[in-house]
């Protein structure tokens, strides 16, 4: 008994590191196993995804917001594994009286993993979308199918690794862990014009990367110059999260020689990682990697960069950004803010004007993500809660609507997604999940999408009205544009979104907005006016729907659950806000 029960207080100890090295077994595993049927890899895959899910279940149920270390301070961060010392020296050779060994100045790198209430429910929804996109992507025909399955195993461990990661260097290694899959299957797997596609896609992250590991570099160093001060030597690097969340603003309001420097210094390595937010996020104007991308993926890719990936710029805002410059928020808040603004209002009408189904879902994810960027950046309890909320309902609402338009637009020899060549045939079923998925992305009471949103618009009000109001005409946008998608899927016809004083700006917007790909040659092969049955869901996608919808639902009752665990993480995070003055 004893064994089993030191058996099971090292597996939730190290449940973290698992869910990191899980899926990298399992990707060897698929290679291991691609001479074999194509049901094998597949199987493979899901027996790998599904026990990462477990574990992921496992992790929340054992997660406790009201731990407390042995001194009775909070312990937010838990499951943590740092034993592993990755990169540096700690010591330096003996001195020439033979004296002990003393501390350098180097870099103290470790493969440090752990979870608060906020990185534990994107942990958690990483492991179930990656489910959900191995399901998803079960009967469609692939070409080395060993190779996308293992791609999608490498992205899983590289997401989970983002989000768990509590060293600066460790995140920033996995943030580029996962851009590198994502590049073959985009480019592998991909649509018409994927090659392009890669380009642009490559560009814009490679960018933002780049920008974002600048800034890290020069928090680091700014921390250890604080430390030191002007006159002193060079400290000992340290890339631990925890340990830079809690000395830059302590530090910087204790030392006045501190301060002063980092005066100079905050606001610039703030602007840095600020612009490489804004591309991943991605906000207008530097948006048009992902609508492109996210057209031409396959239906596993389009789930897990919709619903995960997306949600790595508002995760390093709220992590990394929020609780180090808190003069510097405060002081830009209202310009970033209208910024966002502009560029949330900006997404929802392109939505609005688009009439392939998946480029307006597109661009109401950017609009979302937009609306999730200010929410952080109301910079009190409820708008962040709300953002961070937002940003788990979003990842669910969106992977089941992007598995249902699969549904919609790829049975029965469906090659475009264009409602005016073919008139579609849904059956009872399949429109009750999308009618359902999209009261959910719209916010309607009783559903997830109602209390993120409302907390959102709370917290947005409460730091400028103004900002609040032209929000709600964003969000009354979006509304629009997704009943005229429903209307255009249902009725097999473009769906004139507005009425006839709004046609005009509609094309104009479009002229501006979408650029028009290169023809499908398929296209012919579905002639204008031709009804095309859309069988049920299969086994597969309702095991992917049925959980989805089960939580959207669960959310929209009893948000409490997640709430409570997210609470204690988000004081944390602002708690420098209650003490700082400009």
């Amino acid at each position: 008994m004893e064994h089993v029960e030191r058996f099971w207080t090292t597996l939730i100890d190290n449940v973290v590191f698992l869910m990191v090295m899980v899926p990298l077994v399992g990707a060897c595993l698929v290679v291991a196993v691609s001479g074999f049927r194509t049901e094998s890899i597949r199987r493979t895959a899901l027996t790998n995804v599904v026990l990462t899910l477990a574990l992921a279940a496992l992790m929340v149920i054992h997660y406790d917001p009201d731990k407390r270390s042995s001194l009775g301070h909070p312990e937010l961060f838990q499951m943590v594994s740092e034993n592993l010392f990755w990169l540096g020296s700690r010591t330096a050779a003996s001195t020439t009286n033979g004296g002990p060994e003393e501390e350098i100045a180097g870099l103290r790198v470790r493969i440090a993993l752990g979870v608060d209430g906020i990185s534990l429910w994107l942990v958690a929804l990483t492991a179930l979308l990656t489910y959900a996109a191995v399901l998803a992507s079960w009967k469609t025909d692939l070409q080395r199918p060993a190779a996308f399955y293992s791609l999608i195993l490498v992205i899983q461990s590289g997401l989970i690794g983002v989000f768990s990661a509590l060293d600066v260097v460790l995140f920033y290694v996995f943030l580029e862990f996962t851009l590198v899959p994502l590049l073959f299957l985009i480019g592998l797997w991909g649509g018409y014009c994927r090659r392009s596609i890669v380009k642009s896609f490559v560009i814009y992250n490679l960018t933002g990367s780049l920008l974002i590991l600048f800034g890290l570099l020069a928090m680091v160093v700014a921390n250890s110059w604080i430390r030191a001060g002007p006159s002193a030597p060079l400290q000992q690097l340290t890339t631990s999260i925890p340990e830079i969340l809690r000395g830059i603003p302590k530090l910087a309001d204790d030392r006045e020689l501190a301060h002063g420097y980092w005066d100079s210094a905050r606001s610039w390595i703030f602007l840095t990682l600020l612009a490489g937010i804004a591309i991943k996020v991605p906000l207008p104007p530097f948006h048009s990697w992902f609508p492109s991308a996210n057209r031409e993926s396959p239906i596993a890719v389009r789930i897990l960069l919709a619903g995960v990936v997306l949600k790595l710029g508002c995760y390093t805002c709220v992590r990394l950004v929020i609780p180090v410059f808190p003069q510097v928020c405060l002081s830009a808040c209202g310009f970033v803010s209208t910024v966002i603004v502009i560029g949330i209002v900006y997404s929802a009408l392109l939505a609005l004007v688009q009439d392939d189904p998946i480029n307006l879902v597109s661009y109401t994810c950017v609009s979302h993500m937009g609306f999730c960027l200010l929410a952080l950046f109301s910079l009190n309890s409820v708008g962040v809660t709300g953002g961070l909320l937002q940003l788990i309902n979003h990842g669910l609402s969106v992977a089941a609507l992007f598995c249902l338009l699969d549904i919609i637009f790829q049975r029965k020899g469906i090659k475009s997604r264009d409602a005016d060549q073919v008139s579609i045939t849904i059956t009872p079923l399949t429109s009750l999940f999308l009618m359902f998925i999209v009261f959910s992305l719209v916010g309607v009471p009783g559903l997830n999408g109602f209390v993120s949103e409302l907390l959102i618009f709370l917290g947005i009000f409460r730091a400028d009205s103004r900002l609040a109001i032209w929000g709600l005409l964003a969000a009354l946008l979006l509304v629009w544009a997704f009943l005229g998608m429903l209307y255009q899927i249902f009725s097999g016809q473009t769906a004139e979104f507005g009425s006839n004083a709004f046609r005009s700006p509609r094309k104009y917007f479009r002229a501006s907005s979408t650029r028009s790909a290169k023809p499908d040659p398929s296209a012919s092969l579905n002639p204008p006016n031709i009804q095309v049955p859309v069988a049920d869901p299969t086994l597969c996608q309702l095991a992917v729907l049925v959980p989805l919808t089960i939580l959207i639902v669960w959310i929209g009752v009893y948000p409490q659950f997640i709430l409570d665990r997210l609470g204690p993480s988000v004081s944390n995070v602002l708690r420098v806000y209650n003490q700082v003055s400009l």
